[in-house]
C-alpha cells in the first residue's frame, strides 16, 4: 500500500520535533555544595563563621546544554575551585527543563571516641607494638526538610552525637541531585584520607564559633569526636586532625583553638602543661594550685581566686586561661554567679572521651588544678 506523501512528511516532522525536544533536555554533569557568609560570593571552600552570621548553603547543578555548561543554583555569584563562574552561565532552574530532585545530608562522625596510639600487632608470628591510627567512620543523615531546595540556612546541630554547642560547632554537608534518570552527588562519607584517618576537605564544612575570643573559637570544634593521640597527617602542623576539624584530644583542642587564631604554637600532649613542661615557651603560670574550699569557691593558698575582665590586670584569672588538672586540660570559658571569683558555677571547655563540651567546675575532672595563660607574643603564625 502506498503511503500518501503528506502523511509521510507529517510523521517525519513529528519525529524531528520529538527528537529536538529530547535533545533540548540538559545533561546533568556534576553537583556541588557552596556556601556564603553574610551575602558574600558563594564558594566551595569551608567556612568559619560566628553564630550571628547569616550562613547559607547552596546546591549547584552543573548541566551541559548544547555543548555549553551552565550552573543552576539560586546563588547570584559562585566560585568553584578558585574560579569565579561567569554570571551569564548561572541560571535559576526552570520547570520547563523538567522535574529535579534535591536531597541534602549531614555528614558527621559515627562515633564520639577514638584512639590513636601503640597497639599490639602480630607480625611474622611475633607480637610487636606499633603505632596505629583509629579508623573514623562517618554517617550521612538525610535533612528531609531541605528536600528539593536549592538553598538552605546552615544548621550545625548534630544528628549522630550529643548536641553540646547550642548552635555552634562543625558540620559537613552532601547534596544529591536526580534529573531525567541521572543522579549526581557531591563528596560524602566515602571521602576520607588513607587509613580512614578522617574526612577530607572535599566534603563541604561549616564551623560556627560563639565569638572571636579564644573560648569563642573553641566552640567551633563542638560536634567533633574525641581522638586520643590526635596527630598530623603529614609533617605539616596544619594537617593536624584537630586543625582540620576531624577531631582532637584535650591538649590538641586547647592548642588548635589558639592556632586557628593565628598563633604559632606546636601541638603537644597534656603533660606538656605540667610544671617545667614545653608550655613554658608559650604560656605563663598564673595560679600554681587552685583548691576547692567552702561554698564552692576555689582558693590559691589562703586567698580566693579572682576573675578579672580588666585587660591591664595580669595577676588575676581571666576567661580564656588554661586549666590544667594534671593529665587533662581545658579552657576557662564563663564566669557565673558569684561574679569575680572562681567557683564551681563557672565553666570551662574541654573534651574527654566525648565530643567537646562546656561544663561547670562542679563536675570538673579534678577539684585541684593550676591555671596558665598563653602569651600574646606567640602570634607569629
Amino acid at each position: 500500500m502506498k503511503i500518501p506523501f503528506k502523511k509521510t512528511l507529517l510523521t517525519a516532522l513529528v519525529a524531528m520535533l520529538l527528537s529536538a525536544n529530547v535533545a533540548a533536555k540538559p545533561v546533568l554533569k556534576d553537583v556541588f555544595v557552596v556556601s556564603s557568609v553574610n551575602g558574600a560570593i558563594a564558594t566551595d571552600k569551608a567556612k568559619n563563621a560566628k553564630i550571628e552570621d547569616k550562613v547559607k548553603l547552596y546546591c549547584v547543578a552543573q548541566m551541559k546544554d548544547n555543548d555549553q555548561s551552565f550552573y543552576y543554583t539560586t546563588a547570584d555569584k559562585i566560585k568553584l575551585e578558585d574560579k569565579v563562574i561567569d554570571e551569564s552561565l548561572i541560571k535559576k532552574w526552570n520547570e520547563q527543563n523538567g522535574k529535579i530532585g534535591i536531597e541534602w545530608f549531614k555528614v558527621e562522625s559515627e562515633g564520639y571516641n577514638y584512639y590513636n596510639g601503640e597497639r599490639t600487632q602480630v607480625q611474622n608470628g611475633k607480637a610487636v607494638r606499633a603505632w596505629l591510627w583509629d579508623k573514623i567512620k562517618y554517617v550521612e543523615t538525610p535533612i528531609y526538610s531541605w528536600d528539593n531546595h536549592f538553598e538552605c540556612k546552615a544548621d550545625v546541630t548534630p544528628s549522630a552525637v550529643s548536641d553540646r554547642g547550642q548552635g555552634t560547632g562543625t558540620m559537613r554537608y552532601k547534596v544529591k541531585v536526580k534529573y531525567e534518570n541521572q543522579i549526581k552527588e557531591s563528596p560524602g562519607k566515602e571521602s576520607v584520607y588513607s587509613g580512614e584517618r578522617g574526612i577530607t576537605n572535599k566534603v563541604h564544612r561549616i564551623s560556627i564559633r560563639k565569638d572571636d575570643s579564644y573560648a569563642g573559637w573553641l566552640h567551633s570544634f563542638f560536634n567533633l569526636p574525641y581522638i586520643w593521640g590526635s596527630d598530623k597527617l603529614t609533617k605539616d602542623e596544619k594537617t593536624h586532625q584537630s586543625e582540620m576539624f576531624i577531631g582532637a584530644d584535650c591538649a590538641d583542642l586547647v592548642v588548635a583553638g589558639r592556632r586557628i587564631m593565628g598563633y604559632d604554637i606546636p601541638y603537644f600532649a597534656s603533660y606538656g602543661f605540667a610544671k617545667n613542661g614545653i608550655y613554658e615557651k608559650y604560656a605563663d603560670r598564673i595560679v600554681n594550685i587552685a583548691d576547692l574550699r567552702e561554698n564552692g569557691i576555689f582558693y590559691n593558698g589562703d586567698k580566693k581566686i579572682k576573675i578579672s575582665t580588666d585587660a591591664s590586670n595580669t595577676k588575676d584569672v581571666k576567661i580564656g586561661d588554661i586549666v590544667y588538672f594534671g593529665g587533662h586540660v581545658g579552657v576557662l570559658s564563663e564566669d557565673n554567679n558569684p561574679k569575680g571569683v572562681l567557683d564551681t558555677n563557672d565553666k570551662y571547655i574541654n573534651t574527654l572521651f566525648d565530643v567537646p563540651a562546656e561544663e561547670s567546675f562542679e563536675n570538673a575532672y579534678n577539684s585541684s588544678f593550676s591555671i596558665l595563660r598563653w602569651r600574646e607574643k606567640c602570634k607569629e603564625k
